[in-house]
């Protein structure tokens, strides 16, 4: 088994391995998992206005105007919902990255990440701006929950447009309010729950951070595996040894600066 050196390098060597092997496997799984849930948050969103939009279509003989009126608050609505679930999953996994990323200086950590997402998050297309009376509530509430009251407010607003006993002819074609709210909660409803079942998978991973005991005793086998390689290759490969150590440094860490971006996303496409 050659001598004790060796064998506690190779020994660290294999750990080193076996927990950057598992690291890796757990970010990448973290990763995918984030990037599926936020595609289905949006993908039934796009489902919701058109399920909304093709709702509020029914009765060809309701006032253009109205419709168009109704289209626009529902539009607004949805466009609310990402902003505020966009802006908390960010802020959460700068947070979370700070936790993780526990050697980083953290305000030099934050303008990073801030700058990763500044040509995303800076996009007008998508901005909305809540009523008074809807700033009110979003400000009485935690940012974890802002996406969800607004999501009570979009559902309040198409209960208001579909059941509205005051207009001549309401915008959706039906015998009275219940049957048009019937089908609004067989068409839109089912599609906004799972939109918010999807934004609590997203939450999820940009709250909870990987485990830091982990990270911690990773470093630090990772610091002596790679301090004390040119000592025991030197051995066998002389000066040879100096490019192999850099090279399976720059390994390790390079691997390690993946893993830790892909835990935890920074959701600067969303």
């Amino acid at each position: 088994f050659g001598s004790t050196p060796d064998v506690m390098f190779n020994i660290i060597g294999v750990l080193v391995g076996l927990l950057t092997v598992f690291r890796t496997q757990q970010s990448y799984d973290r990763y995918w998992e984030a990037r599926s849930s936020l595609g289905a948050l949006m993908a039934g969103i796009n489902d919701a206005a058109c399920a909304s939009s093709t709702l509020l279509n029914t009765n060809a003989k309701a006032d253009g105007a109205q419709r168009i009126a109704a289209k626009t608050e529902v539009a607004r609505l949805m466009r609310l919902y990402m902003q505020e679930a966009t802006a908390f999953l960010r802020e959460a996994s700068a947070d979370t990255k700070c936790a993780t990323m526990y050697w980083r200086d953290e305000e030099v950590l934050r303008r990073e990440l801030q700058q990763a997402t500044l040509a995303s998050a800076s996009d007008a297309s998508f901005h909305a701006e809540p009523t008074q009376e809807e700033a009110k509530e979003l400000a009485l509430v935690a940012p974890r929950a802002r996406p969800i009251t607004v999501l009570k407010f979009l559902r309040n607003a198409l209960q208001t447009i579909v059941g509205d006993e005051e207009v001549a002819e309401p915008l959706v074609k039906g015998g009275d309010s219940a049957a048009r709210l019937g089908l609004l909660a067989m068409e839109v409803s089912p599609i906004l729950f799972g939109v918010q079942s999807e934004f609590n998978c997203c939450s999820k991973i940009a709250t909870t951070p990987f485990p830091l005991a982990y990270l911690r005793i990773a470093r630090v086998l990772r610091f002596v595996l790679c301090f004390s390689a040119p000592i025991f290759l030197a051995q066998n490969l002389g000066w040879n040894a100096v490019p192999m150590t850099m090279f399976l440094s720059f390994g390790y860490h390079a691997i390690d600066a993946a893993a830790i971006s892909s835990a935890t996303p920074s959701w600067a496409r969303a």
